[in-house]
């Protein structure tokens, strides 16, 4: 018996369709009609999305899309049939979006954080490897002034949540009811103004709102009015945050030109 008859049979699902293949799981719809999602993660994969798996086991539906089963490899999730956020930013509604953004940190950043020490890993995991890269001389300077912004940024943490990760207009999809949750979470401790500077780079494919100063600069304005944050400090791990993304990029072989053009930016 292959692995999806195995998970089929254990999870007395039925009219199985894979609806999407990305680098790492394969997805299937379940049901007819669809009322559940199947996520069948590579060995790679799974060791990856872990820590968002324990982070969805916490949040318990309350923000984010709710976890109905799990097993080693393999996740069954609830079937969320509604868009994305990016309709609202094509038709010139960034405002709703980042309002709808809002209510969702609010609630996945109101678990106990201290239940999820050991079960997912510290931001600082996921950004010690810059402050070791070594960029091309071009660069230099945009990657040391992000050294040292990342040093201050970690030496100067306030409050510590359980961090979506990767948070963007793609991985918020309305649900049942009309209400938008999260998906595909990484599940971090960490900083809380770190989760609106994942934000800010997107859309990724509409530049006038992810690659314009001003926009940046006015969005980070109205989270940190509405979430009593830090404006600069949202900034700051935006700024950080892309030249890690940019890092990851050149050491994977992608092209990386968006993420240096908006670092530079907000530098």
């Amino acid at each position: 018996m292959n692995r999806l008859s195995e998970l089929k049979q254990l999870w007395n699902l039925s009219d199985i369709l894979q609806i999407a293949q990305p680098p790492r799981a394969t997805v299937f719809s379940a049901g007819d009609p669809p009322t559940g999602v199947l996520k069948m993660y590579t060995d790679v994969g799974w060791k990856d999305e872990k820590s968002g798996i324990e982070a969805l086991k916490a949040w318990n539906g309350n923000g984010s899309v709710k976890l109905l089963e799990s097993t080693k490899g393999a996740i069954l999730m609830e079937f969320l049939e509604g868009d994305s956020l990016i309709p609202l930013s094509k038709t010139g509604r960034e405002s709703e979006a980042t309002e709808i953004f809002c209510d969702l940190i609010q609630e996945l950043h109101s678990v106990d954080v201290e239940t999820m020490h050991g079960r997912v890993p510290k931001l600082w995991d996921l950004f010690k490897d810059l402050m070791g890269f070594n960029p091309p001389s071009e660069l230099s300077d945009l990657f040391q002034r992000a050294k040292q912004k990342t040093r201050h940024l970690f030496l100067t943490v306030q409050s510590e949540v359980l961090l979506h990760g990767d948070l963007h207009h793609l991985n918020v999809i309305k649900g049942a009811g009309g209400k938008y949750l999260a998906i595909d979470p990484k599940g971090f401790i960490g900083d809380p103004h770190y989760e609106v500077a994942t934000i800010l780079k997107n859309p990724w494919d509409l530049p006038e709102i992810s690659q314009s100063k001003d926009q940046c600069l006015k969005r980070a304005a109205d989270f940190a009015t509405k979430l009593n944050m830090n404006h600069q400090r949202i900034v700051d791990f935006a700024f950080c945050h892309m030249c890690l993304s940019a890092m990851w990029a050149r050491e994977h072989g992608d092209a990386y030109e968006q993420q240096i053009k908006v670092a530079t930016l907000l530098a």
